[in-house]
Formats: C-alpha cells, sequence, structure tokens
C-alpha cells in the first residue's frame, strides 16, 4: 500500500491527535461514517465495533487489502479511538499511520484501500492559551530556562 498523504482532511487538526477533550457533546454519541467508495454511511451504535474484512466483523468492509480484524473503534470517557489490530496494511489518520488515535469529526481514516470520512465522531475542542497563572506553565518555563541554549 502506497504511502501518499490524503490531502484535503475537513478540520484544521493534522497530525497525531491523542488527548482532545471533547465539548459539547454530553453522553454517548454514535460514530457516524462515509465508506470511500460509494459514499455508503454507516453507525455504530455500540461503545465498541470491530472493522474488517470477515463477516464475523461488527463493521463488515469486503476490500481485499482490508485485514479481517482491522481494527477497533471504541468510546471511552467521551473520546471515539480507533485502534489498530496488528492488520497487514495498517490504520491511516488523515495520511498518517497511526496505531491508536482520537477519531474526530472530519477525519478522514484509510483501512487498505477503503477510505472512511468521520461524519460524527469526537468533536473538536477549541484549545484556550494558559493562563499565566497555571502552574504546569510555570513547570514548562523553570524547564526551559535550564535547558541550554543553541547559538545562531
Amino acid at each position: 500500500m502506497d504511502d501518499q498523504p490524503i490531502e484535503d482532511a475537513a478540520h484544521p487538526l493534522q497530525g497525531p491527535h491523542v488527548e482532545v477533550r471533547p465539548e459539547g457533546r454530553s453522553g454517548f454519541a454514535a460514530l457516524r461514517l462515509v465508506v470511500q467508495p460509494g459514499n455508503a454511511r454507516l453507525e455504530v451504535t455500540r461503545t465498541q465495533a470491530i472493522l474488517g474484512r470477515h463477516s464475523g466483523a461488527d463493521v463488515r468492509l469486503a476490500f481485499p487489502e482490508v485485514s479481517r480484524r482491522h481494527a477497533r473503534v471504541q468510546y471511552v470517557n467521551g473520546q471515539w479511538r480507533i485502534i489498530d489490530l496488528n492488520s497487514l496494511n495498517g490504520v491511516w489518520i488523515n495520511g498518517e499511520r497511526m496505531h491508536d488515535a482520537a477519531l474526530y469529526d472530519g477525519d478522514r481514516v484509510r483501512l487498505g484501500s477503503c477510505v472512511l470520512t468521520v461524519e460524527q465522531g469526537t468533536a473538536v475542542r477549541i484549545l484556550t492559551p494558559a493562563r499565566k497563572s497555571d502552574p504546569d506553565l510555570d513547570v514548562l518555563k523553570r524547564i526551559a530556562d535550564v535547558l541550554p541554549r543553541r547559538a545562531g
């Protein structure tokens, strides 16, 4: 499988997104996906499901490049996650290979030749800048003060 990135991600998060907490949705929300090719819509209404080519998979993706048990999606602590189940072709989120990642609205997930666009996943939270009294910011400043500076 080629390693070409998917160009047109639908939201500003690029690269790994590990722990951004959801905002605006309370309680369980089903995961909604659009499957390419074909624009088929599917909804995961349980807190976890196996995606794969096998007829026993919760979400069956009958593509030759999709492993029998390719990945698991699960809803944990208000966040949808996808976990690669040691598949041959991997799980790619917005063009980057991931083993375990959060799924956000607009993400493009590639399993083999199958591309899934997340219509409803974990809502993206807008991160606010740290306040001056933030203890974590103070720790980071102290660490930065003791690190050697690069000349030039």
